[in-house]
């Protein structure tokens, strides 16, 4: 899949579940604050780094998995932990950059092509 593919993914899916009905860029971007600060929660919470776990009540059409020996726990659980968290703040981003016709491939180019000219440890950090 490519990084256009996946952002028309989002745009699709976010039509589809109406998130932009009177929506601001503001409350967009504290959206993408709220996945991050929902990150840092996981970390309080002695989650390691790359922990998925999965919560909430499995609700499945049982007559679709008849012909199936096991369910997999995941299909209609939520997943968190950290990487669930960080995924949600990047579809978030990719969704206002879609939104709002921001060429976020190019912008992360340029912004990575200058951080390599800054020194080591930048802004004054010891």
């Amino acid at each position: 899949m490519t990084f256009a593919e996946l952002i028309e993914e989002i745009r699709q899916s976010g039509f589809k579940h109406d998130w932009w009905k009177n929506r601001t860029l503001a409350e967009a971007l504290c959206l993408v604050h709220s996945e991050i600060s929902e990150a840092l929660e996981e970390d309080r919470n002695y989650h390691q780094p790359t922990d998925t776990y999965y919560s909430g009540t499995m609700i499945i059409d049982l007559v679709e998995w008849k012909h199936v020996s096991s369910i997999p726990t995941s299909i209609c659980m939520k997943p968190e932990g950290i990487p669930s968290e960080l995924a949600d703040a990047i579809i978030r981003i990719l969704d206002i950059c879609e939104h709002y016709n921001i060429n976020i491939e190019a912008a992360i180019r340029e912004k990575m092509d200058y951080n390599e000219t800054r020194p080591l440890k930048h802004g004054k950090k010891l």
